[in-house]
């Protein structure tokens, strides 16, 4: 099975530049990647049929209409604030002749605000990639980001440094609270993290994890609370049962009041009604001895008769 890498190619190592002369409107739409290799710093990105077909799939496997742009992949870091997760804009991927296109550009307010003033000129695109080949198998989100670091083209998006090209003490605890050893590892299982974030906040409803916590704490403690009252119900109605039989059996008179706290604190209605004759005083007595007499005169009978 072919590893796969997750990679933010960001400053315009895949991108286009986003200028926008002022007083411009934001593009309404972009290649994210042309046919063929893409140089980047990160190793070169195959965009080909199989890549477009795999995009695209994904995509409609996961049944959503549009993909979100961000600000320097804030949706991908479950360490982030809750604002670093408001989309600047939504998109659809599109194949065409030439390349993958974002198409459809739906800019929010802040991410219009952004581009107009010029404070945003790049776009990033995060994406899952084969490891060996470098081709594409998944658009995850595009970033808007000012850090370009790119080869030989123009100053597109990028990280200006490569993340396996150095480590820190808070990348280190970082990588060691996610289980993982390497950035790209990180990325995947953030992207995991916030999908599964995303889905605990629709179901619960909260604006964020902390209180979605606390919804999910709530319910917990609901629930272990049904589950105890459930079980007093069923208590009771077995007590109730067992009353009713034990009443019934004594009006047949199989069960003498005598023996009515042996049959509560040992007996069910089921076995109580199965078998009532199993309780001691209803057990069967075997008949009493007979007198010596009487034994010696049968012998003497029995003889007479041989």
């Amino acid at each position: 099975m072919k590893k796969l890498r997750v990679v933010e190619l960001e400053g315009g190592r895949i991108g286009v530049l986003l200028a926008i002369p002022e007083g411009n409107e934001p593009p309404t739409e972009i290649r994210v990647f042309k046919n063929g290799l893409t140089e980047t710093t990160k190793g070169p990105v195959l965009f080909d049929d199989k890549a477009a077909e795999a995009v695209m799939a994904e995509f409609q496997d996961r049944g959503r209409d549009a993909l979100p742009f961000d600000i320097a992949h804030g949706m991908l870091n479950p360490f982030a604030p809750p604002d670093a997760h408001k989309a600047a804009g939504w998109f659809k991927p599109e194949v065409r002749e030439d390349g993958l296109y974002a198409a459809n550009i739906e800019w929010t307010e802040f991410g219009a605000t952004a581009l107009r003033k010029r404070e945003f000129r790049y776009f990033s695109p995060a994406i899952l990639r084969d490891h060996d080949s470098g081709r594409v198998r998944e658009l995850i989100n595009i970033a808007l980001t000012n850090i370009p670091a790119t080869k030989h083209q123009k100053p597109l998006v990028a990280h200006d440094a490569d993340p396996t090209a150095r480590s820190s003490p808070m990348l280190e605890q970082i990588l060691k609270a996610l289980g993982v050893h390497s950035e790209a590892e990180a990325l995947s299982a953030a992207v995991e993290l916030n999908n599964l974030l995303a889905g605990v906040l629709a179901l619960t409803g909260a604006q964020n994890a902390v209180a979605a916590l606390a919804i999910a704490t709530g319910w917990k403690q609901s629930s272990e609370a049904l589950a105890k009252r459930v079980g007093e119900l069923e208590l009771e109605g077995k007590k109730i049962k067992l009353d009713a039989a034990i009443e019934k059996l004594s009006r047949e008179g199989k069960l003498p009041p005598s023996l009515h706290d042996w049959a509560r604190s040992t007996q069910t209605a089921e076995s109580l009604e199965r078998s009532p004759q199993r309780c001691p005083p209803c057990r069967r007595r075997p008949p009493p001895p007979r007198p010596a007499a009487t034994r010696a005169a049968r012998r003497r009978l029995l003889r007479a008769k041989l």
